[in-house]
């Protein structure tokens, strides 16, 4: 800054009103020959295309340098040279230049893209050709090129001019004239959500209510009782089987040599394997047996004196008054477990109970959903506010350059 910058008289931003906005959008762009710029380049870019077409002329009608070569090379060349020169036909006959300087970013970003396509689709051909036909090649190849660059060249030049804030205007003020509209129509839409998210909101309810119903119902209640007493029962097994199963480990080292010469070896297996579930189903207890015959030939079977000993008064302690005892306490909880298990799988009320609760989950999964279309149409509503609107169009015109919106 000058020593006398500070006495200069700024200079006044240009005040431009709402409804003369438009207008002066289009001067903007006129003063920038941003349409001309479109104009030009479309005719450059055609006039580029027919250099390209003419290069794959001239490639198609190539003759190789060297024609003494093998008729399988002539053979690829040419199989190579067909697929490239249609390809980049193709590709190019399908370009369309844009119009409008609205058109340009779009069509940039979309030519950018294929043209890097369109090498990768055609590598191998470019390699193989280039051994042939390498002048031609790279006319080619220069010319797609500098089509490349004028595109790019034009989106840099446009954006330069700021036209991505000129369209942004231009979309809010169309977004005010249909403002008032859009706002009564998104209100509609709003209160029409409401009323399907209040019909999930009073089917959850009723679901749970039902749910409800069911829990208190007396089949319920039944069964969830016959359920406790499941659990109670099958824990008192556990309980009174514990020191009958504290027996059968210390005689099971001795009882499974003793299989092998047993005519019960199958029977003893079993309680080898499961000593309760084999006492359950040992009706005729034909383990007396063989315990009695364990602690006959016991000498055999355990060489260890203390642990022979140890053994010999534990098939004591497994006499038949205890063996009994716990066999007929297995068989009346077996049976009551049964009863109580036929009676859990006849009721049908935790099936309907689950059945519910499915439509409960479904019913909220679409609450959900229901609250997120809410919540976007609000944002919408939102979105349509002109203040805000107003707000996006004075920050975008203050990047056109000294400019503001003119006050009402």
């Amino acid at each position: 800054m000058g020593i006398f910058d500070f006495f200069r008289k700024k200079e006044a931003p240009q005040q431009v009103a709402l409804k003369d906005l438009d207008g002066w959008l289009d001067t903007y762009l006129d003063s920038r020959s941003v349409t001309t710029k479109v104009k030009v380049f479309k005719q450059r870019s055609n006039s580029k295309m027919n250099e390209i077409l003419g290069a794959l002329e001239a490639l198609g009608h190539a003759k190789l340098h060297n024609p003494d070569i093998p008729a399988r090379a002539k053979h690829i060349m040419q199989g190579n040279r067909d697929s490239y020169i249609k390809r980049l036909n193709t590709f190019f006959a399908a370009v369309q230049f844009p119009e409008s300087y609205e058109d340009v970013p779009s069509f940039a970003v979309k030519f950018s893209k294929d043209i890097d396509g369109l090498s990768a689709s055609t590598q191998k051909s470019f390699f193989v050709l280039r051994e042939f036909f390498e002048d031609e090649l790279k006319i080619v190849a220069r010319r797609v090129k500098e089509l490349e660059d004028m595109v790019v060249d034009l989106r840099k030049t446009l954006d330069d001019e700021r036209l991505e804030q000129v369209q942004s205007i231009r979309q809010n003020l169309r977004q005010i004239d249909n403002a008032e509209s859009e706002k009564k129509q998104l209100a509609k839409q709003l209160r029409k959500e409401k009323d399907i998210l209040k019909g999930w909101e009073d089917r959850k309810e009723r679901i749970k209510s039902k749910i409800q119903e069911l829990k208190s119902s007396n089949s319920y209640k039944n069964v969830h009782k016959a359920e406790k007493e499941l659990e109670e029962l099958e824990k008192e097994e556990r309980t009174e089987s514990q020191d009958f199963l504290t027996k059968m480990s210390a005689v099971k080292h001795a009882l499974k040599k003793y299989a092998k010469d047993s005519l019960n070896e199958n029977i003893i297996n079993h309680y080898l394997d499961d000593s309760v579930s084999a006492l359950a189903n040992d009706d005729e207890l034909k383990i007396i047996e063989v315990l009695t015959k364990l602690g006959d030939g016991l000498d055999k079977y355990e060489s260890k004196t203390k642990k022979r000993e140890k053994v010999a008064q534990t098939i004591k302690e497994l006499n038949p008054v205890f063996l009994s005892k716990i066999s007929a306490k297995l068989h009346k909880s077996r049976e009551t477990r049964g009863e109580l298990k036929s009676q859990i799988k006849r009721d049908t009320t935790r099936l309907s109970i689950s059945e519910q609760e499915s439509f409960l989950a479904s019913a909220q999964e679409n609450m959900d959903k229901q609250k997120k279309a809410l919540k976007d149409i609000e944002n919408r509503i939102e979105a349509v506010n002109p203040v805000l609107i107003m707000q996006k169009i004075k920050k975008n015109l203050n990047q056109l350059g000294k400019v503001e919106l003119k006050e009402s």
